[in-house]
């Protein structure tokens, strides 16, 4: 059997030299803590001195992602410095992107698991009054898994296919969010797409309540200043060579946008 330490170093290798993986072929990820652990061990290999971390990334918080996945539970993972952009800059040297829209949010204070007890309205009230920073966003993701097929253990020991995330227009207060309309778009022949914030666990900052509860377990929390990604409100969109990839974020009276493209250059092989 691989160790989590050795299972880490074949995934981090095959992202470093632009090779897919497949399915099935690490049945040690079966079990959930070893998918866990190996996750952690990754994250020591892209940052062994812990000063790359940029925040966490939500993974299947909404049914739209979970269903075009067939994944069955929320993970997360580190984002990292490196991986932020600009809206409207290009995502290259990536091997399959796919692109999901999504709201990032910061705050102005280290948050834990005991400070969002109470129900779903008074959760969303707490911390939407804690909020620093909020903005339209997309996810890129970069699955080493090939054609996207995996399980939720492979997902998580990959990071939950973390790579890149781009930082758009400044979002309304959280109390407005679930009256958004959000709809991605590609310049290729990829249908639009349309969702809204509440497909996520009722509301973004549920979406947050859960990371804090989730990090909790590890003895970890948020710190102030991490942004976190709180999950794809609709499906991903393939982040085809030459393309565009745009999320509208849209009120009756507000909107705002998140873009990435992708060059024609050939990544590696």
């Amino acid at each position: 059997m691989r160790t989590p330490r050795r299972l880490a170093a074949e995934i981090d290798g095959a992202h470093r030299e632009g090779r897919l993986l497949s399915t099935g072929d690490f049945s040690e990820l079966g079990d959930a803590s070893a998918a866990r652990e190996t996750a952690r061990q990754l994250d020591r290999l892209r940052d062994p001195d812990g000063t790359r971390r940029a925040g966490w990334k939500l993974g299947y918080t909404s049914e739209a992602m979970r269903r075009q996945m067939a994944v069955d539970a929320p993970n997360a993972a580190p984002l990292y410095r490196g991986w932020a952009m600009a809206s409207g800059d290009g995502a290259e040297d990536l091997i399959h992107p796919r692109v999901e829209p999504e709201v990032i949010v910061s705050f102005d204070e280290d948050l834990g698991a005991q400070q969002v007890d109470g129900d779903a309205e008074e959760v969303v009230r707490l911390l939407g009054d804690r909020v620093s920073r909020a903005h339209c966003a997309l996810e890129v993701v970069d699955s080493v898994w090939r054609d996207y097929r995996f399980t939720w253990g492979e997902n998580t020991a990959d990071g939950s296919s973390a790579a890149r995330f781009v930082i758009g227009d400044p979002l309304p207060p959280a109390s407005e969010w679930n009256a958004l309309t959000v709809t991605t778009s590609s310049s290729d022949d990829s249908p639009a797409l349309t969702g809204v914030p509440s497909d996520v666990m009722g509301h973004p900052l549920l979406a947050v309540a859960w990371l804090l509860r989730d990090l909790e377990s590890s003895g970890e929390v948020l710190r102030a200043g991490e942004w976190v990604l709180t999950g794809g409100i609709t499906a991903s969109v393939p982040l085809s060579r030459g393309a565009r990839v745009s999320a509208r974020f849209a009120g009756a009276e507000w909107e705002g946008f998140a873009t990435v493209h992708r060059g024609t250059r050939t990544s590696p092989q």
